[in-house]
């Protein structure tokens, strides 16, 4: 997860390059990315917890399966939601944030970006894909998880901050253009 910040750094460069038509595009994609981002680390570090490691522990991506039987179901499904996003998976917020960036650089006559953008973004679904596997095909057996009020905690209630932040950038995706050119002006 944490190297989906350079291919969405390369997205923002590939923004850059299409010029200042982009900006809102690029900030859109940055602000639904940092979103998605966030509802994951938390979501992870709840998995953590519940494993019963320490905060901040590292954990193997294929231990998360047994941590995903000791947790409730609706986690598990936010953290699928998240990755699908990180994807670019439709309809979700990541895909309307690369597709703005794709489009903008389609327009601005860089073909070659448009191409090596998708290519990355099929490469990055296999890797985002690979997280899903453990969570879902795990052959481990744990005793029934805690109710649902018994699971909250404060990372718990950061990622669904994080995806409500994201959801009210997909329903005002129109307004960053607007607002991108709207700070080219006042910098002139």
């Amino acid at each position: 997860l944490a190297y989906s910040g350079i291919v969405n750094a390369g997205y923002a460069c590939f923004a850059l390059a299409a010029g200042s038509a982009a900006s809102g595009a690029m900030i859109t994609n940055l602000a639904i990315y940092g979103a998605s981002v966030i509802a994951l680390f938390a979501l992870v570090e709840h998995f953590v917890s519940q494993l019963g490691k320490t905060r901040h522990s590292d954990i193997d991506f294929r231990e998360m399966g047994k941590a995903a039987l000791k947790t409730q179901p609706l986690f598990v499904a936010l953290f699928a939601v998240g990755v699908f996003s990180l994807a670019g998976i439709p309809p979700l917020p990541g895909f309307f944030g690369k597709y703005l960036v794709l489009k903008e650089v389609w327009v601005a006559g860089l073909r070659e970006g448009v191409y090596v953008m998708l290519f990355g973004a099929l490469l990055g679904l296999a890797y985002y894909l690979r997280t899903l596997v453990p969570l879902y095909m795990s052959d481990e057996e744990v005793a029934p998880s805690k109710g649902f009020l018994e699971s909250l905690n404060m990372t718990t209630i950061a990622a669904f901050f994080a995806i409500a932040f994201a959801l009210l950038m997909l329903t005002s995706l129109n307004r960053f253009p607007a607002w991108g050119q709207l700070s080219e002006v006042l910098i002139r």
